[in-house]
């Protein structure tokens, strides 16, 4: 019965589909899908093929083979450049839309800069003007409910303002002479007369800005490696590819001649069934493998992770000086503070430990006191008595040391605000500086706690671990769907279906992999806003 339906579909299409089937995948490959075909071209004569090397590849191939055997029998073929192009871009047009969700909004950051200010003049005249044109030392008159035009300090008035952009704790900060305040805070209460301390492009806003968008530029280990991986990926790819070719044009009659003229005739409905014509189906089982892998997976699967993390880790007032940090932050089991100024409650260190992370008390202070401040704080591991160039020689000899449980040497965070820190923090794997520190110990540092809280380490720590399982399950996706959608494509369980899958369907598939792996990394974001809940 199936036989004689796909007779009668043969009889019925066959020669009238042709001709418009051929003009559609011209005008597919000339139009939307020429920048595809050139990208991945020029990437595959570079010896660096990527995903749309594949693509275009299989998208040649089946072409060519339509007009070669005839697009008045062979349409299917010429089917598989338009399908893919369409299931490919639109694909990517949801994976940009859904990846342009993850990150922090730089542009709406820095919008919370005001684009006028109040100048203060002589005798107490108020002028409004750009707060492009304010210059350190110019003086400004913030109102309640304005914003902060620059980062400076109060002269005169007392108010309250919103920092949560910087610190990422929603709560209103008392500010009173002598106070510093951060541009684009909200004025709240009562205004503020505010002595201007930087420029527009000093800002710590426009800091916040540059440190997120470096650090979601900065690749982490892993990805290198995934990017090694896939690079090579296709090339093993297109050598299946061919493999597969081969295999089903020459052994495949031989070995399955059932399942071979049952897929054939399902490839090619507009022959007659007694034909024996095998290179249609061999050609689109080597197409499906090229469409079907997805190295895009492979290198999606950690930069969407680092995006999210760095940018749920800024909105927590955590600057994270990127994806390699990150990757470091995850793996810590060691953290030291330095007493003055960076160690606080005794909950921050007993959540620590519960993190399974042995917490040191580091200090230049003498015995009584640093032993005063470790009991207090609850740290059972005291170092007193160390200059600064001792606080980076205990860094390095703490390094030779296996970890809490003797498991692993220990990965060292520091944390410091402090000149005499500087060194300990740039020998530490990270160093965290707190906003209120140095610029020796900011500029030493991988890690700013823009809110001045140590508290912000915990909140650094569970993002970071949280970040490097979600790039770990995205390459295991990666991976295991690569592993188990080739073999399919390449025919493998053709002996026991008769048929063979669309480069169409198999083209759905690669978008449908890419998409996963964005939708997991967006699902991390949802996981920390509940873990900060």
């Amino acid at each position: 019965m199936w036989q004689g339906y796909i007779n009668k579909k043969r009889l019925a299409n066959g020669n009238s589909l042709g001709p418009g089937v051929a003009a559609l995948a011209v005008a597919a490959l000339a139009g939307p899908g020429r920048h595809m075909v050139a990208n991945g071209t020029r990437a595959l004569f570079r010896g660096s093929p990527t995903m749309d090397s594949l693509v275009a590849v299989g998208m040649a191939a089946a072409f060519a083979a339509g007009a070669i055997l005839g697009p008045a029998t062979h349409a299917d073929l010429l089917e598989a450049p338009v399908m893919l192009l369409a299931v490919i871009l639109l694909g990517r047009t949801l994976e940009a839309r859904a990846r342009s969700k993850m990150g922090l909004d730089v542009a709406a950051l820095t919008a919370l800069i005001p684009e006028q200010a109040r100048l203060v003049g002589f005798a107490e005249s108020v002028t409004l003007v750009p707060t492009a044109a304010l210059r350190p030392g110019d003086t400004v008159r913030v109102l309640p409910g304005e914003a902060v035009p620059l980062d400076g300090t109060v002269l005169a008035g007392r108010a309250s303002t919103d920092d949560s952009l910087v610190t990422g704790e929603s709560r209103l900060v008392p500010k009173e002479p002598g106070n510093p305040v951060t541009g684009g805070a909200i004025c709240y209460e009562g205004p503020l007369t505010i002595r201007i301390g930087a420029s527009r492009a000093s800002t710590t806003v426009s800091r916040i800005a540059s440190l997120v968008l470096e650090a979601q530029a900065r690749p982490a280990p892993v990805q290198r490696l995934a990017d090694a991986v896939a690079g090579r990926f296709c090339f093993g790819i297109m050598a299946l590819s061919a493999a597969t070719f081969w295999f089903w044009a020459l052994a495949g009659p031989a070995l399955l001649p059932e399942a071979v003229q049952a897929a054939s005739a399902a490839v090619t409905p507009s022959l007659p069934p007694e034909s024996t014509a095998i290179w249609p189906l061999a050609t689109q089982l080597a197409v499906n493998v090229l469409v079907v892998a997805c190295p895009c997976a492979l290198g999606l699967a950690t930069p969407t992770a680092v995006l999210v993390g760095s940018a749920a880790a800024a909105r927590r007032g955590v600057l994270v000086g990127g994806g390699d940090v990150l990757e470091r932050l995850a793996h810590v089991n060691t953290v030291l503070f330095d007493k003055t100024g960076t160690l606080t409650v005794p909950e921050l260190v007993s959540a620590l430990q519960t993190r399974d992370c042995a917490v040191h008390l580091v200090t230049g202070d003498g015995r009584a006191a640093a032993e005063e401040a470790a009991r207090e704080a609850g740290i059972r591991h005291v170092h007193y008595g160390l200059r600064p160039e001792g606080k980076a020689g205990f860094v390095q000899a703490l390094r030779q040391c296996k970890g809490p449980a003797q498991a692993r040497p220990p990965v060292i965070a520091m944390v410091g605000d402090g000149v005499n820190d500087a060194p300990a923090l740039a020998a530490a794997d990270v160093g965290f500086a707190t906003g209120g520190g140095t610029d020796a110990a900011r500029g030493a540092a991988s890690v700013v706690l823009a809110s001045g809280q140590p508290s912000g380490v915990l909140a650094a720590l569970d993002i970071a671990r949280d970040t490097l399982a979600t790039i770990r399950q995205n390459l295991g996706w990666a991976l295991g769907y690569n592993l188990v959608a080739v073999p399919l494509a390449a025919g493998v369980a053709l002996p026991w279906t008769g048929a063979a899958m669309r480069p169409s369907l198999g083209a759905a598939f690669m978008a449908a992999s890419s998409l996963a792996v964005v939708g997991n990394s967006l699902l991390l974001r949802r996981k920390i806003a509940r873990s900060k809940g």
